[in-house]
C-alpha cells in the first residue's frame, strides 16, 4: 500500500507525457499541411508564369492573352501604360505583326503570397523586323505581378526595361 501513491503519480506523469505527445503531433501536422498547400500552390504559380513566357516566345496572341486579367496593366519602357486586356491584346499584336522573336528567358525569382505572386526574370531576345532590315538583339529584366482570378493566375500587371 505505500507503493500506491508513488504509483499513481508515476501514471499520471506517463498519461501527461501521452498527452504532451498527442498534442504536439497534432500541432505540427497542420503545419505540415500549410507547408505542402504552399509548395503545391508555388508549383502550380510556376508553372503557370512559365506557361505565359512559353506563349510569348511563341508569339501567339491569342494565347498570351488568355493569361491576363481583364484589368491588367502593361508598363513598357518608353511607350504609354497600357490599361486593360483588350489594349495589351493590342499592344501585342502590332509588336508581333512587326517582328519575329527569338528569346532566351530565366526565370530569376518568385514569390507567391495568397492570392497574390510576383515573378522576375531576365531574357535576351532577338527581334527580326518583318519589313527587312537589321535584327534588334536586346537583353533585359522584368516583373510580373500576378493575382488569382478564380483557380487560374492571371497576369496583373507587368513592367521591364532593357540592359542598354
Amino acid at each position: 500500500m505505500r507503493y500506491v501513491p508513488f504509483v499513481l503519480v508515476l501514471i499520471a506523469l506517463i498519461l501527461g507525457a501521452c498527452q504532451s505527445n498527442v498534442a504536439q503531433s497534432e500541432s505540427v501536422a497542420p503545419e505540415q499541411e500549410a507547408a505542402a498547400q504552399q509548395k503545391a500552390e508555388e508549383e502550380h504559380f510556376v508553372e503557370a508564369a512559365m506557361a505565359n513566357e512559353y506563349a510569348f516566345q511563341s508569339g501567339d496572341v491569342d494565347r498570351i492573352i488568355e493569361f491576363y486579367a481583364e484589368d491588367a496593366v502593361s508598363m513598357p519602357p518608353g511607350f504609354p501604360v497600357s490599361t486593360g486586356k483588350e489594349a495589351i491584346e493590342a499592344d501585342l499584336r502590332a509588336f508581333f505583326d512587326e517582328f519575329d522573336l527569338d528569346r532566351e528567358f530565366t526565370l530569376v525569382d518568385y514569390e507567391v503570397t495568397g492570392e497574390y505572386a510576383t515573378r522576375s526574370g531576365e531574357w535576351t531576345q532577338t527581334l527580326t523586323p518583318k519589313a527587312g532590315g537589321d535584327p534588334i538583339v536586346e537583353t533585359g529584366r522584368c516583373v510580373l505581378g500576378f493575382k488569382k482570378v478564380g483557380d487560374e493566375w492571371k497576369v496583373a500587371w507587368e513592367i521591364w526595361n532593357t540592359y542598354e
